[in-house]
């Protein structure tokens, strides 16, 4: 708009372009089972998430990584104890899968491997236990 290029300003900038147009997965696919057996029910989750972009800045379009497709595992195993307790244990991203690593120029000197654009993040397996009881 006029009243921004006054001040040199630009709304949204080619990074921002590229969150929209290319920063999420133009595709993805979900599994999932759930089955249960009298106090004993598991669940796993699979998810496979497309390719991603990021793009750089104007000035260096030489900074545009695309990041590669990536299935994603969720597992959890629920028994049901006596008077209504739960314990589940379970595990996302099963099979410890990271995002491509970021070329050099993207990770601030090394310090940030991984690009923050990822649909399924890049802190690894996550690992849990839960406990419910409802009155």
């Amino acid at each position: 708009p006029a009243p921004l290029a006054a001040q040199q300003a630009v709304l949204f900038d080619r990074i921002e372009r590229g969150r929209i147009e290319v920063g999420q997965p133009h595709n993805n696919l979900s599994l999932n089972l759930d089955h249960t057996a009298r106090a004993l029910s598991a669940n796993i989750h699979v998810q496979r998430f497309g390719e991603v972009g990021f793009r750089g800045s104007a000035a260096n379009s030489t900074l545009d990584q695309t990041f590669s497709p990536r299935w994603i595992s969720d597992v959890s195993l629920s028994y049901s104890l006596p008077r209504n307790a739960k314990i589940t244990v379970g595990a996302d991203n099963v099979f410890d899968k990271y995002p491509d690593v970021q070329i050099a120029g993207n990770s601030n000197s090394g310090i940030f491997a991984y690009n923050g654009i990822s649909p399924f993040g890049f802190n690894g397996r996550f690992v849990y236990v839960r406990a419910k009881w409802e009155r």
